[in-house]
């Protein structure tokens, strides 16, 4: 006996839903996420990243896997001096008021040198970043910074942003670049063997048209 099977309208309303929500992402962010999600299910499945062609000098053993634009932060403070102006001119009455107009500038001054002073992502250097199974190698406009895995004590992603890396001694950096996700997948792979689940929001899940092998290969997406 042939049995019908009833359409489901549900699913095709969650998916006209997710399509929607997915044009909602702007393209460059929804080509890293997807990215990070197929290089994710390519490393789970015992895949390897592609290999780029060698553009710097490379210690022996070290392959390139990635270049890409980057700006690089400090965690830090700074020491902003400002100085104290007091006046008092006229009669009492004036002298007193001078007096607290004085106290009134020298406070602002005092609130905008502590604002100036405190801990933040300063900018520090800029340029094209070389992603190796050895190090981030940063060759920015204000010198050339290497940060080998061996020296990185810790190391977080800032979703949609970039990259946060503890060093020994030193304040912690940020590596701003384009898809950090996918970056970050790819540099834990490379530094330390660990693959990072990583699951796509829904609506990219169920977007109708996957992006072809040769885009993403253009950010060194491994095909499937």
């Amino acid at each position: 006996m042939h049995h019908t099977v009833p359409y489901d309208h549900g699913s095709e309303r969650r998916l006209v839903k997710d399509r929607r929500a997915a044009k909602r992402w702007p393209e460059e962010v929804r080509r890293g996420l997807v990215g990070a999600g197929n290089l994710a299910a390519h490393l789970a499945g015992g895949g390897a990243p592609q290999v780029l062609t060698a553009a710097i000098p490379l210690f022996q053993g070290e392959q390139l896997y990635a270049m890409q634009p980057f700006s690089l932060a400090e965690f830090a403070g700074r020491t902003v001096p400002y100085n104290q102006f007091w006046f008092g001119v006229g009669s009492p009455m004036m002298f007193t008021a001078t007096l607290g107009l004085s106290a009134l500038m020298n406070h602002s001054r005092k609130v905008q040198a502590q604002a100036e002073a405190a801990a933040r992502w300063r900018p520090i250097n800029h340029g094209t970043l070389y992603l190796t199974n050895q190090r981030f190698g940063l060759h920015g406009m204000f010198g050339w910074n290497d940060i080998h895995y061996g020296a990185i004590r810790n190391s977080y992603l800032v979703p949609l942003d970039g990259i946060v890396v503890f060093l020994d001694g030193s304040n912690p950096l940020k590596v701003n670049l384009p898809w950090p996700e996918y970056h970050f997948l790819l540099f834990q792979f490379l530094a330390y063997g660990t693959v990072v689940p990583f699951e796509l929001p829904p609506e990219l899940r169920a977007a109708p048209e996957p992006l072809p092998d040769n885009r993403l290969l253009e950010r060194g997406t491994p095909s499937a």
